[in-house]
């Protein structure tokens, strides 16, 4: 049975192209890029934070990869805050963000690094089956105090999400990399660290202090 990080994960472009083609998407032109029935192309805007390196990377991988199948992709780069706004103004098919967790570091509850906006329940009145099964596994976990029963339902939550295709992660339990100065004391070492959505509140800095 596949882990919940390998489903719907294959790197398999000719895969890719035959999805696409069953869509009805033909390159029309001959340009390599598909069209739809009316002749226009199959555009794609994904946005990325232009301040954050890793994120610009990984979304012009991404582009680079799309395009080879065929898909317009175009790359939208704004600051974090323009883009957090853009995602609300529904101005992106997706966006590129970084994950983090408190009990699924690949994970959260909202997003993937590639998130379609249109699965936030501020845009869709009537989610079909399985996106409303998501956001009540949501509200489960968000209230739920026992930490088995939030890792048993965060496992169903993240398997739903992976097997309806709602967000897409191109790395999966990436090794944290923390430097830290010899003379800076009292800093948790790498095992201990458990980044969630607030960044630094779990290194606890102000505990540190500097060795004379």
């Amino acid at each position: 049975m596949a882990t919940i990080a390998q489903i719907n994960a294959e790197y398999d472009p000719d895969k890719a192209r035959q999805l696409l083609g069953e869509l009805g998407l033909k390159d029309q032109s001959g340009d390599g890029m598909l069209q739809y029935e009316d002749g226009g192309n199959v555009t794609f805007l994904l946005g990325a934070a232009s301040e954050i390196t890793a994120h610009v990377n990984l979304a012009e991988m991404v582009v680079a990869d799309w395009k080879a199948v065929g898909i317009d992709a175009r790359l939208h780069l704004q600051t974090r805050s323009l883009m957090f706004s853009g995602i609300r103004d529904l101005q992106f098919h997706a966006v590129t963000f970084g994950t983090t967790d408190l009990l699924f570091p690949q994970f959260r509850l909202n997003e993937g690094p590639i998130m379609p906006g249109y699965q936030s329940p501020l845009f869709v009145e009537d989610p079909p089956d399985d996106l409303q099964k998501i956001w009540d596994l949501t509200d489960q976990i968000i209230t739920t105090v026992d930490a088995d029963k939030v890792s048993m339902l965060m496992k169903e939550h993240q398997r739903l999400r992976a097997e309806n295709n709602l967000g897409i992660w191109a790395a999966h339990d990436v090794p944290l990399m923390v430097i830290v100065h010899n003379r800076l004391q009292n800093v948790p070492t790498a095992d201990e660290i458990v980044i969630d959505n607030a960044d630094h509140i779990p290194l606890m800095p102000d505990q540190w202090f500097i060795q004379e």
